[in-house]
Formats: C-alpha cells, structure tokens, sequence
C-alpha cells in the first residue's frame, strides 16, 4: 500500500462540472434503482468519467486528539467527488448540507446531523445537492503524523486488490 497522490483522496477526487442527472445516469440509478452486485464498477466509472472534468481542489482540516483523527472536508453545492477505500470502520458525519451518497449498499440522501458508521471496504461516490460539511472520525494508528499523505495511507487504499491484499495480510497476522 504505497503512498497516496496529491490530495487526501489520492485516485479518488473532486470534481465540478457534472449534473445530478448525469452522475446517477452513470452510476445507473436515474430511477431509483440499484443494481447492488456491480455497485463497486459503477463508482470506479463515474470516477473515470469524472475525472476528465476540470479537478477542483476541496478545502480538507485535520484534527488530532489523543488516539483519534478527525478529517474535515468541505464540498460545494452540485459538485461530485469519489473516495477511497476505507481500511478500518470509522464514523462519518454530515455536519451541514446535504449529499447524496452512492454505496454498494444503494444511493442515501445524507443530510445535516445525520451520523453513520461507515463500514471498512467501500468506495463511495458522493453528489453534494448544497454546500457540504463532511466529517470523519478515524482511529490514530500511530503517533502525531509528520506527513499527512503518509499517514492517510495508512488506513485507505485506492483499489480492491489492495484491499483484499490487507485482509489477507490481516488475517495473517491473526493466525
């Protein structure tokens, strides 16, 4: 699991550019439906898609306290972004505006206040309807990172193959 790209998403990103309609054409899910078993290819299309769009770079803060990070980011209304895959479970928290999030579990309309646990192995797209505040709440695996980059590779990774690769890496140790 190498270092990440640029931005804390690394291959995922943020984008402008795109309608509402157009990014749930992509995904496939422009009536409402989802087609659950191939969820995990429509957000890595729509991040292909999207990404020959002008990138926008969204504002990120870190926190630090203890044993626990807490990553901030800021979306603009009608703008898309993609994520990485999450290594370990963690909390996430809309803490204003209003997103629609599309997930191998199906498309949610998140909104100010609402909080999830956002479970480990799953690539999100996400369409922000307003201006978005969106936190997540990620257990310290080390010490005060020196290097952000480094460190947010610690618990993401950009592809399935890296992931299965941690769990079996995981797994090992564990036996």
């Amino acid at each position: 699991m190498g270092k990440q790209g640029g931005d804390w998403l690394g291959s995922g990103g943020w984008y402008g550019g795109m309608s509402e309609q157009n990014v749930l054409s992509v995904l496939g899910c422009e009536s409402g439906e989802i087609d659950k078993l191939h969820a995990r290819d429509k957000v890595f299309a729509l991040e292909a898609k999207v990404k020959e769009l002008p990138q926008v770079k969204l504002p990120l803060r870190h926190f630090f306290s203890g044993d626990i990070y807490v990553g901030e980011m800021f979306i603009p209304a009608n703008h898309v972004l993609t994520g990485h895959i999450h290594l370990y479970e963690h909390i996430a928290i809309c803490s204003s505006g209003d997103i629609s999030i599309y997930d191998e579990t199906g498309l949610h309309r998140v909104k100010a206040g609402d909080i999830f646990v956002s479970k480990p192995g799953i690539k999100r797209a996400g369409f922000a309807h307003e201006d978005t505040r969106f936190i997540n709440v990620l257990p310290m695996l080390e010490p005060w990172p020196r290097d952000w980059e480094d460190y947010a590779s610690k618990f993401t990774v950009e592809t399935y193959e890296e992931y299965d690769a941690f769990l079996k890496e995981m797994n090992h140790v564990v036996e």
